[in-house]
């Protein structure tokens, strides 16, 4: 792919971004997305072969601009100070952008109809790890490394706990009365509260 396809590339991908995160992936075909750029469908199949495969693009796209804002935090903190600042970003997507949830949890059941391929779980699982990189190195630099705390369980359970209660709260909207009344953020907040509370704790129970 040459420097022009690959900023129509790109730039195709970034406009289906949009579209996805403002209508669903369901609600958008194909043909909207050519209609949105002012090309033909051909183009598009061209570039990315069917709809599923421009919608793996746009997954990593979004994960790699969480990956980009938690590099910018690297840069400022590390330590604890980091990972409640890392799990912090979440909620702030949240609050600011909860239809990027809905796009995560309509992605996540399209993976199970249709399994990515092992160049897009390659290139999917290496942003995901980039973004794991980040956490790593921050606690790399506060807790000890002799810890009887299984960092990687501790990384994926509680990153995975805060995405899905932040995709359950955005996907879901309230039913039950008790739903109702329980706001949604405090929800967040707790949960982030008790993973920064586990950590501490660990840590200091090493350090005595």
């Amino acid at each position: 792919m040459n420097l022009i396809q690959q900023r129509k590339y790109d730039m195709i991908v970034s406009e289906a971004k949009h579209l996805f995160l403002k209508h669903r992936i369901e609600s958008v075909t194909i043909s909207d997305i050519a209609n949105h750029l002012g090309m033909g469908e051909a183009t598009l199949y061209r570039y990315f072969g069917k709809k599923h495969h421009l919608v793996v693009e746009v997954a990593i796209a979004l994960w790699r601009d969480v990956e980009e804002k938690l590099a910018e935090l690297s840069t400022n903190s590390t330590g604890l100070t980091y990972i409640h600042q890392f799990f912090q970003l979440f909620h702030t997507v949240f609050k600011e952008e909860p239809a990027w949830y809905l796009f995560v949890a309509d992605f996540d059941l399209k993976l199970i109809q249709e399994p990515l391929n092992a160049s897009e779980k390659e290139r999917y699982e290496k942003v995901l790890g980039s973004i794991k990189t980040h956490f790593d190195r921050a606690l790399s630099t506060w807790i000890v490394h002799h810890s009887k705390c299984d960092l990687d369980i501790y990384y994926y359970t509680t990153t995975h706990a805060i995405i899905g209660l932040c995709k359950k709260l955005a996907a879901y909207p309230p039913v039950l009365t008790y739903e109702t009344e329980i706001n949604a953020e405090q929800q967040i907040e707790l949960l982030i509260d008790m993973s920064i509370k586990y950590i501490e704790k660990h840590y200091t129970e090493e350090e005595k």
